[in-house]
């Protein structure tokens, strides 16, 4: 019976043990299958880039572009991974979505009927729906935008549009519309089924493909003689000092700690649990990045609106001059910084979100001073963030550029980079974590 007994407990063992081995490489499998999906809708995006819309000359255009090239519209295509000197179809890409998506947002803090809705799952969903209606809007203006600034150049000398007229501006409009819903819903796929944020990834690859094709050309002039190995390590060392900048920046927070009256006398390390942590840069690469796009926009527009208007060339020289390109940017950048740091850290939220969990900031009485506090430290954190975010949106312009003139890549393209290469190394790290814990567990069993 003992021998019956033990060859049984030993087959029960074996068999338990290969099933936790089948969990436990589960959680490598589904990181593998995640991966292989993201890089595979990246893939078909970056096809799609290269449908261009119908009836456009390329060659003209292309001409075109080099002529008026400028930092914004260089910003602009570098988000777009160079869709917009190639009239793809993919040129506006989530610019629209991320315009309509940061509206709703703005909205959500205002409207009653928009924050009764963000209280259960399916107003969530609602919200989401009114976010894609808005994008259709918002990328329906900028496409007929964008087209008759394409008839604007047609000439006799530079035949850009083929066939000028509604057919054209119709045909560009529903182009354009396409690509950008598409698109949407391809970050959405990657998003449920892949790994990490969809828009962010796709964002990713585009500035990836614009800054390797800046790098060879700047591979090119360190060839030809035209760029000494001296300033190719300033650059190189520049940039590594940009990124690590970023990386130390987004890592810093302002810890505020928290009492529950239950754990006085407790140990301290079980007090540092209970503190709530406000990122430095807790509106993340929204605010420069919203700001590069509208400016950009609105500046590439509005060279074409006042030159039809019959504005002065020297208002006009001064509105497409690099200072005001800067003023504006910086003033964008602050804006949007502050606007959103209150959507995403409401201080009289917070305060209430304490007093119904019985919690305290020491020092403060629950209620209006405690929300006074929160305004306070969300305030200063958000003025010191928006210095950073103008540090980093910058410094390339200023150093960066005056070694590499070629290169027109800008510092919110560096915070993007940094930002979702941290994020996919999380989410690397959580699989990992799990991995090791799921292994651990098998071997103690």
């Amino acid at each position: 019976m003992a021998a019956k007994f033990k060859q049984g407990s030993r087959n029960f063992v074996i068999r338990n043990k290969s099933k936790n081995k089948g969990s436990v490489f589960g959680n490598l499998k589904d990181l593998k299958a995640k991966i292989i999906f993201t890089f595979s809708i990246l893939c078909i995006y970056r096809f799609l880039t290269h449908i261009p819309i119908p009836g456009v000359d390329l060659s003209a255009l292309q001409a075109l572009y080099s002529k008026y090239s400028s930092k914004m519209l260089d910003s602009i295509d570098s988000f777009s991974g160079g869709s917009l000197q190639k009239a793809s179809i993919m040129a506006l890409g989530l610019a629209p979505y991320i315009s309509s998506s940061i509206i709703m947002q703005l909205l959500g803090s205002t409207s009653e009927y928009l924050k009764s809705l963000k209280k259960d799952s399916d107003g969530n969903l609602k919200i989401k729906q009114y976010t894609r209606y808005l994008t259709v809007v918002i990328c329906s203006i900028q496409s007929y935008g964008l087209s008759w600034g394409l008839e604007y150049f047609n000439d006799s000398v530079n035949s850009l549009v083929i066939l000028p007229g509604i057919f054209f501006k119709l045909s560009t409009v529903a182009s354009f519309l396409g690509g950008t819903i598409l698109v949407m819903w391809l970050a959405e796929q990657i998003s449920s089924k892949g790994l990490g944020n969809g828009s962010s990834w796709i964002i990713f690859v585009n500035i990836s493909i614009s800054g390797f094709a800046y790098f060879l050309r700047l591979l090119s002039r360190l060839s030809d003689g035209s760029l000494s190995y001296i300033h190719f390590l300033v650059f190189v060392a520049m940039i590594c000092l940009i990124v690590f900048a970023i990386i130390f920046f987004e890592k810093t927070a302002r810890f505020i700690k928290i009492i529950i009256p239950s754990q006085r006398g407790l140990m301290s390390n079980i007090e540092s649990r209970n503190r709530i942590p406000i990122k430095l840069n807790v509106s993340g690469v929204l605010p420069p990045m919203f700001a590069e796009i509208f400016v950009g926009f609105l500046a590439a527009l509005g060279n074409i609106s006042w030159k039809s208007l019959g504005v002065p060339e020297i208002l006009i020289s001064f509105i497409s001059s690099e200072f005001f390109y800067i003023v504006l940017k910086m003033f964008a950048i602050v804006l949007f910084a502050f606007v959103y740091s209150t959507v995403a850290m409401n201080p009289k939220t917070m305060s209430q979100d304490l007093a119904s969990s019985g919690r305290f900031v020491p020092g403060h009485k629950t209620g209006d001073q405690t929300e006074k506090f929160f305004e306070r430290v969300i305030f200063r954190v958000t003025a010191y963030g928006a210095l950073y975010l103008i540090f980093i949106a910058f410094v390339p312009d200023i150093f960066i550029k005056k070694l590499n003139p070629c290169l027109s890549i800008s510092g919110t393209s560096f915070l993007i980079l940094a930002g979702v290469s941290m994020e996919f190394a999380e989410q690397v790290q959580v699989h990992g974590m799990s991995y090791f814990m799921s292994k651990i567990a098998s071997i103690k069993k």
